[in-house]
């Protein structure tokens, strides 16, 4: 009897005591599930921030130009329309149509061969016109702020241009695309005008140019030259200049010692 009752003594205590260990074991381990958990919310709140951030900085770079102020494009489209008034219904059709382009001091804006399809305005800088004849550089024209540009014949025909456009200066130029503005003038009627006014103003310049190299001297040239433009000379190199009057620089420099 007291050997069974020891047995069942021994039966308890051994009970007691493995339940007492798998107590302690689990003691020891809750602790480490809160621990796991809070790491892995922490490392996917992490995850999350980031994804945040990242699409965040995508609808920005996609969305930047409807976020950022606009460049006020007014006074771009008073020059396209040569400062007569425009509408405000004409201006808000004509200036998502309007091209910025740069163009680094020295850098070719059209090569000779390309097709130029674009009427040009010079925001800031200056650029120059010119061919090749006999190997020999020929400046046709120079357009500086609020001025504009074409090359007429391949722009009209379609066709590769033998002129060639430099900017003498870093330069800031606008420009429309002819399809665009052939599809905009179809429909409004302030805008037929200003592109008719745009051709008619690029003929009457290559006319008087015509003109000025088949009748007057190269001294006449050189003073309407300086009573027009006195500031090209400082900002454009002297053999463009002699080149634009169609003179030789030696010549030039006679001109302007006389």
């Amino acid at each position: 009897m007291v050997k069974d009752i020891s047995y069942h003594q021994l039966s308890v205590i051994s009970n007691q005591l493995s339940a007492n260990k798998e107590q302690t074991k689990s003691s020891r381990l809750q602790p480490e599930a809160p621990i796991l958990g809070s790491f892995i919310f922490i490392i996917s709140l992490y995850c999350c921030t980031v994804l945040q951030i990242i699409y965040l900085c995508l609808i920005v770079f996609v969305t930047r130009k409807y976020i950022l102020p606009m460049k006020d494009l007014t006074p771009i489209v008073n020059l396209f329309f040569n400062n007569q008034f425009v509408s405000e219904k004409t201006k808000e059709l004509f200036i998502p149509l309007l091209h910025e382009f740069k163009a680094r001091k020295g850098a070719t804006f059209l090569q000779e061969g390309a097709i130029c399809n674009h009427i040009y305005i010079v925001e800031s800088g200056l650029v120059r016109q010119y061919f090749y004849k006999d190997n020999i550089d020929v400046t046709e024209y120079f357009a500086w702020e609020g001025l504009g540009f074409i090359c007429l014949e391949s722009f009209i025909e379609h066709k590769p241009s033998h002129l060639i456009v430099e900017a003498l200066e870093d330069s800031v130029i606008y420009g429309i695309e002819k399809e665009e503005l052939n599809a905009l003038a179809e429909k409004h009627h302030e805008i037929e005008l200003m592109y008719r006014g745009l051709l008619e103003l690029s003929l009457l310049i290559s006319q008087k140019r015509m003109y000025s190299m088949l009748f007057e001297t190269a001294k006449e040239r050189y003073n309407n030259l300086l009573k027009a433009s006195p500031f090209l000379i400082n900002r454009v190199p002297s053999m463009y200049i002699a080149s634009y009057l169609g003179i030789t620089p030696e010549t030039l420099s006679r001109v302007k010692g006389h």
